[in-house]
């Protein structure tokens, strides 16, 4: 790698990405020498497995490298890639969440006592379907489940 690249700005190497294949390739090589081995510490750190951190890892910079033909500008490109890393982490931990408890077959309880209990649990119910789905099983693993929000 020449000096020419570790001479420039992030933001000026991320502006080279969008260019001719060989400079884009400079850029990037000298992008991930930067920011390489932070990114990995903090997949490793969040996702606890060696293997999930590296799948992590590696769809970080795939992402990363295609948003600069979408991208016109960016300031901050160490935020950027957390921000990418952080994402990434956050959907596969979900997805493994996800498998674990089918929503559609969990069947919440219900206690009759009287009219205004069930039209409550009505409206409760009612209220935690129309929930995005990540809230609504967070709600029903602390409140359902005993687990915590974590």
């Amino acid at each position: 790698m020449t000096n020419e690249y570790k001479n420039k700005s992030d933001v000026e190497l991320y502006q080279l990405l969008a260019g001719k294949r060989k400079k884009a390739r400079l850029a990037f090589d000298e992008l991930y020498s930067r920011f390489s081995s932070n990114i990995y510490a903090y997949c490793l750190k969040v996702m606890g497995s060696e293997d999930s951190a590296l799948d992590v890892f590696q769809e970080t910079f795939v992402r990363f490298y295609s948003s600069a033909k979408k991208e016109k500008q960016m300031n901050n490109v160490g935020g950027y890639l957390i921000k990418i890393t952080r994402n990434l982490c956050l959907n596969e931990k979900a997805k493994k969440y996800r498998d674990m408890l089918p929503l559609e077959n969990l069947q919440l309880p219900v206690y009759n006592n009287n009219y205004d209990n069930k039209q409550l649990v009505d409206l409760l119910q009612t209220a935690i379907d129309d929930l995005p789905a990540e809230y609504r099983e967070a709600l029903i693993m602390k409140e359902y489940m005993d687990m915590s929000y974590k």
